[in-house]
């Protein structure tokens, strides 16, 4: 129950029901992945276009600003969350209660046949980090070598992420 916890504080902390979106799919937008569950092969995610992957910015009414980077296929997603970034450097992967200011790294599994798994960095036993390498009002890029995401049942390892694309 630890991360379902973990992953509802999440949603609260970077959710706002009157943020302004700026964001609509960008057919050269790109996202590579490998995603490892312990005991079953490795899952790459070589998403490009509008179908497979999404890159939104959303400006709150406070002036600060969300990213979301999301690739994935019909079974697999990633999304990589950022809050109160403002410019390129290393982000670890964790988030501030009290100020909001953080990133988060979410890997679900599932469709509508079957039920959706999800799993996330959490908020304070997190590994890994996330590389902005360019940041504009409309792009993004970076990469992240590892993230351990967990649910109540296991982990899976998300690493070799690549992204670049237009919001």
């Amino acid at each position: 129950m630890k991360y379902s916890s973990a992953f509802l504080l999440i949603c609260l902390l970077f959710s706002d029901a009157s943020c302004k979106k700026d964001s609509t799919v960008k057919s050269n937008n790109e996202f590579k992945a490998t995603v490892s569950i312990a005991g079953n092969p490795e899952i790459i995610i070589n998403a490009t276009g509008g179908k497979y992957t999404m890159f939104s910015r959303y400006i709150r009414p406070n002036g600060d600003t969300f990213y979301s980077v999301v690739g994935g296929d019909d079974l697999h997603v990633v999304e990589i969350g950022l809050n109160k970034v403002s410019s390129t450097g290393t982000y670890k992967f964790s988030i501030d209660s009290a100020t909001g200011f953080g990133s988060y790294c979410t890997y679900v599994f599932g469709n509508p046949l079957h039920p959706l798994e999800f799993y996330t960095t959490g908020t304070l036993d997190s590994t890994g980090a996330i590389t902005i390498t360019n940041l504009t009002a409309t792009h993004i890029e970076g990469s992240m070598t590892t993230a351990t995401c967990r649910n109540d049942t296991g982990e899976v390892q998300v690493k070799n992420v690549t992204f670049k694309g237009d919001f």
